[in-house]
């Protein structure tokens, strides 16, 4: 019986799983809710997962990431 601390070896690290999912992400025009009050605004997040921009219709291209998945938050919270 295999060791269950043992790891096959076609599974991949925990750094190779997070490179193969990170991406940027831009959520759209949700009502942000932070410190600063409430308001509409998107947020763009880095594939590092770092916050890199909250703000009405922001620029992509400006920040680097054109190629971001966007997802529309009309009418969400984001908080």
């Amino acid at each position: 019986m295999a060791d269950m601390n043992e790891r096959s070896t076609d599974e991949h690290s925990t750094d190779e799983r997070k490179a193969d999912v990170a991406q940027a992400l831009v959520i759209r025009g949700g009502r942000v809710i932070d410190r600063t009050g409430e308001r509409e605004a998107d947020v763009a997040v880095s594939s590092d997962g770092t916050i890199a921009a909250v703000g009405p219709d922001l620029d992509l291209a400006a920040l680097g990431l054109d190629d971001a998945t966007v997802l529309d938050a009309t009418g969400c919270v984001v908080a």
